[in-house]
């Protein structure tokens, strides 16, 4: 139950967000930009997203071949990157500009999420 519950959840976000990423590019580059050079806003993300990442891992730890397992890689991987954003913000702030640095990466990101929100949704959502 909530293998499915996290799989409408994620489906729900990445849908939204891949659909922002891909229409908004350029708002979303500015925002991020911003939001990184401020402290306050990357400690606040530091820790709601290791406490996000730890309910994730507490709740559902199923390493399994399937849709589930995707889950708890996506849980694993919040809670890794709230620990790196509370311990070393400035060395991974500065892989996201590395990443980032091509404004169209933003279009892979965008079309991975969505691919994302079909895959997860096709199996959460009964049909």
């Amino acid at each position: 139950m909530v293998s499915i519950f996290l799989a409408r959840f994620f489906a729900a976000y990445f849908l939204v967000m891949g659909f922002v990423i891909l229409l908004r590019r350029d708002w979303l580059i500015k925002a991020s930009e911003s939001m990184m050079d401020n402290q306050g806003v990357i400690l606040f993300a530091g820790i709601f997203t290791f406490m996000f990442g730890l309910v994730l891992v507490l709740f559902h730890y199923q390493f399994t071949a399937d849709w589930r397992g995707v889950i708890t890689v996506l849980a694993w991987l919040s809670l890794i990157k709230g620990i790196f954003l509370l311990l070393l913000p400035e060395r991974l702030i500065a892989f996201r500009r590395v990443i980032t640095s091509n404004p169209n990466i933003y279009y892979i990101f965008g079309v991975v999420m969505l691919g994302l929100a079909v895959f997860l949704g096709y199996h959460a959502i009964p049909f």
